[in-house]
């Protein structure tokens, strides 16, 4: 899939958090959050509830703005950024009765300020059925999206997500929802992804990341990196505030892996 154009910046990290401090009209977000993450990495966010994961995506984004500190997205601004970064939200909210087919959805990642008014062009199309063979779920292109399974609408949706060829690709928690069967599916889709491309997921489900991601980046207003294979148990509570008990379990059964449950 060819990307649209370049920021020129290849040897800056896909993202870069200096000093950052966040607010929404009221108590502290996020503080003195500094962060960088090279390009072609794979990171999960992991935390508790409102503490402030997803606040960090909405930031790289550019969909909102720092009360102070810098933000760095491959090299630039986050609004500048934002056409060679892929997004998959954690909530999609649709009606089912809307008539919109799997393609359709996924043309959306198509979409963008400097886009002509009027029908999807052929290469358009091309990058969207690029995209869902890369899911796995070409052959459900003419479909209603609403007929699909819970696991096959989060594809779609990382479909529509890669359709523009992202440099960076940012989910939030991508497993919600999704069964044991589809899961394995997404772990090896992910990898697969992250062959092209930089990753950051917010995820609660450590047996899933701890597989998958070389770093885990824990967030309870401040923020702090570790290794996945250096998380504790330890760091877990001090971060959920609360005793953690991590977990084994596995994603293709073959060993490793680690949850984690609070008490």
């Amino acid at each position: 899939m060819k990307r649209q154009g370049s920021l020129h910046a290849g040897d800056a990290p896909a993202l870069t958090f200096d000093r950052v401090w966040f607010a929404y009209d009221g108590p502290v977000v996020l503080e003195d959050v500094t962060l960088s993450i090279p390009r072609g990495d794979f990171v999960s966010l992991v935390g508790p509830n409102g503490g402030g994961k997803t606040t960090l995506l909405r930031l790289a984004l550019g969909l909102i703005a720092p009360a102070r500190g810098k933000i760095s997205v491959l090299g630039a601004a986050p609004a500048d950024a934002r056409r060679f970064v892929g997004y998959v939200p954690q909530h999609q909210v649709f009606d089912p009765q809307f008539p919109v087919t799997v393609m359709e959805v996924t043309l959306m990642g198509r979409l963008a300020p400097a886009r002509p008014l009027g029908p999807y062009g052929r290469g358009e199309k091309a990058a969207a059925s690029e995209a869902l063979g890369k899911v796995g779920l070409l052959d459900t292109r003419d479909r209603p999206f609403s007929t699909l399974s819970g696991g096959q609408r989060q594809r779609v949706l990382i479909a529509r997500a890669l359709a523009s060829a992202p440099e960076l690709l940012l989910m939030d928690e991508p497993t919600a929802n999704v069964d044991s069967p589809a899961l394995v599916e997404l772990y090896d889709l992910l990898r697969l992804l992250n062959q092209t491309m930089t990753v950051v997921l917010v995820s609660h489900d450590l047996g899933f990341v701890s597989r998958l991601v070389r770093r885990v980046v824990c967030v309870n207003r401040t923020v702090t990196t570790h290794p996945v294979g250096e998380l504790s148990g330890a760091e877990m509570q001090r971060v959920y505030g609360t005793a953690v008990h991590m977990v084994r379990h596995d994603v293709h059964g073959d060993g490793g892996g680690c949850g984690c449950t609070s008490s």
